[in-house]
This record gives structure tokens, sequence and C-alpha cells, in this order.
């Protein structure tokens, strides 16, 4: 019995595995709504607890400045009320002890928590009222108290009322004191000088009563801290889990100083909203209501569905854009990829619209910008390729991307067509014909800037060698075998061989360093392009390392006759040395080659965290058409074989690796015909 049980149970669960399999996309439909459902349940909860809570802390918000505005004015009233005692002490610094009394208890007449009002004529306590609880205060000295010296001298110093507390009294207990300077006028020379403190004690049980000032605090935690002794100052007032339970801040304005006070509902914050019950019921019974009637609609249309998902997934398999278009030219359908090629006629791509129609309103929208001139020419040759099924056609998009496109024509006279992006393919083409050509560019170059030097190093070593077939050799020679012999003439003639020599060699050295700075370049890049390049990096000043470099270059200034200008700056930055003196060699060489009339300058200045250099000339400048170009390998404005300035085109490449393996950017912005600046950055620390 037990076997037959099981082995029905085990039958009706490979049945209900099989339902669930076949029917999986509505399955997955049903678990996605279920989820759905419970997600935004417990959204809109949370949202319910969120804004009852937001709801109870603007409730709190109002009782909290309520009490904030008790408290400020009471202490703004203790304040004036010293002050107002303190005037009149300087009116009267001889006051008697029954005038002093007589005037305190008027102050003291209606506020019960002033425990006593002092005065201290040089820090020493000579008035007290009232008297009797307050004896052990007379004759306090204020300097032997640390602690409260630093708070009267403070008074003093700024000839301000001063809010202190709480504190340990003198004569017990506990309380706040307001303290303020008395500067009586000198009727004989007309100044003030200091006369004493006056001060008034508070205590601490205010606090109690203005913590209690709202109609809601008896449901309130209230907790208080001195501001200006930091975050983790202790609690004076109330209990310091306050402040670690989220309350709500607020600061009381205290004479020299603030106080934080922080707020929330006896008992913690709530973690529930208070209708949360009736809420979940609610949510639970639209949801159920929801899931079935999505259930009953997912089983009237799964038929329909399991038809058009294999024709779906076959449509959205195709690698590229699918479209189908009926015998007369109308859209049927097409995948998700092909409404992303054409995104700007996406919402044209419904069943029923003509192809005419989809083609003319993707030309006003923009939809081929290849076509600029005789667009109705190609919109008529167009259809006729599209009715005739005959088209493998490639045009670029808008957004710059290459598509191909090709139509068949299916056996009911329908019209499918295949559109495949092959932008990568076409960039590839463009990008290996434009660094083959820069290649080939700077091989022609790199000939022509090689052969030259080497055929003037050869061409003076030549004659070098052959020294006597010169002129002033012949001339030196003549003199030295001519008789009588004329030493004064020999020495002269011996000048201007040695001259020659001189000139010789010079231009034997120019070549040779003109190679050898082309061969460096070649290193350089070498090392860059293997991400073999080191960096030394030390902490340097700008001043003396771009000084350097410009000294090197006023001599080539002079020579063309520009003005070669830095105006000093000394930053700190954290850089090779090395590699930034080479950045500055090569843009400042390369803005001295380029100008012919004016000037360069050069600047430095600190930008945050980054040191920016910049080299400015009045050059020939570069075009915008070239500008993106110009940090690349092997590119040259100006790639002529018969070019006067030299160069390999590897100079700006090697600049750019150098300043961004620094952590550094480096920028230009040039204007044709008026110059260009250069400005790169590297890091200050």
């Amino acid at each position: 019995m037990e076997t037959a049980l099981f082995k029905l149970a085990r039958e009706r669960f490979d049945l209900l595995i099989i339902w669930i399999y076949q029917r999986k996309f509505l399955v997955s439909i049903y678990v996605i709504l279920a989820a759905v459902l419970i997600a935004t349940g417990i959204t809109i909860d949370r949202f319910n607890t969120a804004k009852f809570l937001s709801d109870l802390r603007l409730s709190l918000e109002s009782e909290s400045r309520t009490i904030q505005a008790h408290l400020e004015g009471n202490i703004i009233e203790q304040s004036s009320l010293i002050r107002g005692f303190a005037a009149t002490i300087e009116s009267n610094p001889d006051i008697s002890q029954e005038r002093y009394a007589r005037l305190a208890a008027q102050l003291t007449l209606d506020d019960p928590s002033i425990l006593n009002i002092a005065a201290a004529p040089d820090f020493v306590v000579k008035y007290v009222y009232p008297l009797q609880p307050n004896k052990g205060v007379l004759g306090f000295n204020y300097r032997t108290s640390e602690v409260q010296f630093k708070q009267v001298e403070r008074a003093r110093r700024l000839n301000s009322t001063v809010f202190d507390g709480p504190v340990e009294l003198v004569q017990g207990g506990r309380g706040f004191i307001v303290r303020s300077p008395v500067f009586p006028i000198d009727e004989a020379t007309g100044k003030r000088s200091f006369w004493g403190i006056v001060s008034i004690v508070i205590d601490v049980g205010f606090l109690d009563n203005y913590s209690n000032a709202g109609p809601q605090a008896e449901s309130l935690e209230i907790a208080l801290r001195k501001t200006n002794e930091g975050p983790d100052t202790a609690v004076f007032f109330g209990n310091d889990r306050v402040f670690k339970t989220n309350p709500l801040l607020s600061n009381i304005t205290l004479p020299n100083g603030v106080w934080t006070m922080g707020v929330i509902p006896k008992g913690g914050w709530p973690a529930r909203a208070e209708n949360y019950l009736p809420l979940r019921l609610q949510l639970l019974l639209i949801g159920g209501v929801l899931f079935f009637l999505t259930c009953y609609t997912g089983w009237l249309f799964e038929k329909r569905r399991h038809a058009e998902q294999i024709l779906t997934r076959a449509v959205e398999a195709i690698d590229g854009g699918f479209v189908l278009y009926e015998a007369d030219g109308t859209f049927v359908a097409s995948n998700k990829r092909y409404k992303e090629i054409y995104s700007l006629s996406a919402d044209l791509f419904v069943p029923g619209v003509t192809f005419e129609h989809i083609i003319r309103e993707g030309m006003k929208r923009g939809e081929y910008p290849s076509i600029t001139e005789q667009k109705e020419e190609w919109i008529k040759w167009r259809l006729e390729r599209h009715k005739l099924a005959d088209l493998t056609d490639e045009h670029c998009l808008p957004n710059g991307r290459w598509i191909r496109v090709s139509e068949s024509k299916l056996a009911n006279g329908g019209t499918v067509g295949i559109h495949i992006d092959i932008t990568d393919q076409v960039l590839a083409k463009k990008a290996a014909e434009k660094g083959s050509q820069a290649k080939s560019v700077f091989l022609s170059t790199l000939g022509h800037e090689l052969r030259t030097p080497l055929t003037m190093v050869l061409g003076f070593a030549q004659i070098l060698q052959n020294i006597e077939i010169l002129p002033a050799v012949k001339d030196l020679r003549a003199s030295l075998e001519s008789t009588p012999f004329d030493a004064a003439e020999a020495q002269a003639k011996l000048t201007k061989v040695l001259a020659v020599v001189n000139h010789q060699s010079g231009r034997i050295h120019q070549s040779g360093s003109h190679l050898l700075t082309m061969i460096s370049d070649i290193l350089d890049f070498s090392k860059a392009d293997a991400g073999e390049m080191k960096f030394d990096k030390q902490m340097i000043f700008s001043g003396p390392l771009v000084e350097s470099v410009v000294e090197q270059f006023e001599g080539i200034a002079k020579e063309k006759n520009l003005r070669l200008s830095y105006q000093p700056s000394d930053e700190l930055l954290f850089a090779d040395e090395v590699r930034a003196k080479q950045i500055l060699i090569n843009l400042i060489g390369n803005a001295l080659k380029f100008t012919d009339v004016g000037s360069v300058s050069v600047k430095t200045q600190k930008k945050g965290d980054m040191v920016e250099f910049s080299v400015e000339d009045t050059g020939c400048g570069i075009s915008e058409s070239e500008i993106s170009d110009v940090f690349n390998e092997f590119y040259q404005v100006n790639a002529s074989d018969t070019r006067e300035l030299g160069g390999t085109g590897l100079g700006l490449s090697i600049v750019k690796r150098m300043v961004e393996g620094q952590g550094g950017s480096i920028e230009v912005s040039s204007v044709l015909g008026k110059g260009s600046v250069f400005k790169f950055s590297l890091p200050s620390q």
C-alpha cells in the first residue's frame, strides 16, 4: 500500500515538474509578479514607517525649538541681568553691603533658580546675596582656583559676559555661573579700569523646568552637552544614549559658547508606524487580487505566447538587426537590435507602416547623414532596390556607427533585411591605413633627418681629413716656406686655419647632437611603448627646474630675436626631476622652433593638489583638424621631406607618456597663425 502511494506521489510530482518546465516563462512571470508585489508591499510599508518617523521628527522639531527658545531666553535674560548689575556697580564702585543686598534682592525676587549674586573686586569675593547660605563664598580668591580663574580672567580679557557650567560651587553643590566684568570710568582720567567680577549662580535644576516647557515635553528625552569641547564631550544633562540614537540636534547659543541639545522620543525612536497592521492587511488583499488576475490573464495568452516565443527567440538570436516586410512593402516585425540601430525612427517600426514612409521620415530625422545631396534620387533608388530585394550596401549612422545592409526575397514575396554593425571593422581598417601612412611618413622623415646630418658629418670630416686643400692651409704653408719668414703673418694665417677647423668641427658636433636627440627620442618611445620607462620621483621646486631649462634656450631665442620669459613661481612638486626637465626642454624647444616673431613665455602655478606648467608661444599655431593628433606617435603637423624644422614626430608623444606616467595630464590649445599654449600638470605631493 505504501509503495503504491509513493509511486502515485512520485508520478504527480513528475507531472508538476513537467508542467512547470513547459510553462517556465509563465511561471517566471508569476514568481516575478509575486516578488514585485512583495517588494512593493515592503517598500510601501517602509515608506509608511519613514513617513511616520518623518512626521514624528517634524513634531519633535517644533517641540525642540520651543525648548531651545525657552532655554536661550532664560540664559539671555540672566546675561542681561548680570550685565545690568555690572553697569550699576560701574556707576558706584564703592557700593555698600546694604545697597548691594537691596539691589540683589530685587534681581532674585521672581527667579528661584538664582542661588546667589556675588561681586569680587580684584577677583576676591566681597559681596554675596543671600548672605546666610553663601557665607562660605566670602573672601574666596578666584586666583586660588585654576578652573574658575580661567573663566573670570576670560571675562575680564574679553570684556563680555561669560556663561560657565555646570561647575562645583565653593559653598557646595553644582550650578551654572554667569560672569560679567566691571570696568568703571575714572572721573579724573576719563579711562576705564578693571574693578572686578560680578556673577550669578544658577541652580542646575533650572534645566528640568525648561526641558518640560512644551506641550509634548513629557514624551521626550532630552540631553545637553558642550559643543565647543568636541563631539565626545560628556553629557551634563540627560542620558548620553540620546546622542547615540540619531537625535534631533539643535544649538543653544550662550554668551561666548554653545550647547548642543539632543532630543528623541521617550524610549527611543519607534521601529514601526502606529497603523502598520491595517496597512499590511490591505496590501495583502490587494496583492492577492492582482496576483489572481495576472495568473488568469497568463493562462488565456499562454498558447499564443508559446508560438510567438519561438519566433522571437529565432529573430533575437540573429547577430545584427533583423526586419521583415510584406510583399506590398508594409512593416511586419523586427528585433530589438534593429530598433537600437535606427533609434531615430524606432517609433515608426509598427506593423502596417510602409517602407517608403519609414525611409522618407528617416531622411527627415537625419537617419542617413551621409546623403547630403540628391536626396529624392537616393530615396527612389532605395525603394527600387527594396522592391527587387537586391541590395548590399554600407552607410554611416548619425552616431558614427557603420552598418552593412543585406536584403533578400522570401518565397511569399516578402523581404527580409539583415543590418550588421561593421563599425569595428571600418575603424580598424582606417586605423590600419592611418598607422601605415604615419609609419611611412615617419620612415621617410627619419631617413631625411638621418641622411642630412650624416651627410654633413661625413662631408666636414672628409674636409678635415684633406685639410691641405683648404685655401687657409695653403696660405699658411706658403707663409711658413717664404723667405724671409714673417712670424706675425704666419700667426694670423694660423688663426684663420684654426677658425676654419673650429667651424668644421662645430658643424660636426651640431649634426652629431641632432642625431643623438633623434636616437634618444626613439629609445624613449620604445621604453614608453613597452612600459619600461622608470620614474625617480621626489620633492622638487619648480623655480630652479624651469630656470635651468630657460637658460639653455636663451642663446637660441637671441639668435631668432625672440623674447623668452619666465614668471618666477617656486612651487613644490613630487616628480622625476630629469623627466620633468626633459618635458620642458621638448615643449620650450618646440615653441622656439615654430615661432619666428614674437615671444615664448613659461608660467607655473598651483592648482589644487597639482602644479600646472604652461608654455605659450606666438608661432604658427595648429589647425583644429590637426590639434587632436599632436600627441600621437609618428604624427607631425608638417611631414614634408623638405621641411626645414626637423624632428621625428615622437617628441610630444613621449612628453604625454612622461606626464601621465607621473600621475599628471597634458593639454593643448591653439589658433592657427596666432600661436599655441601647451599646459601640463604634475602632482604637488
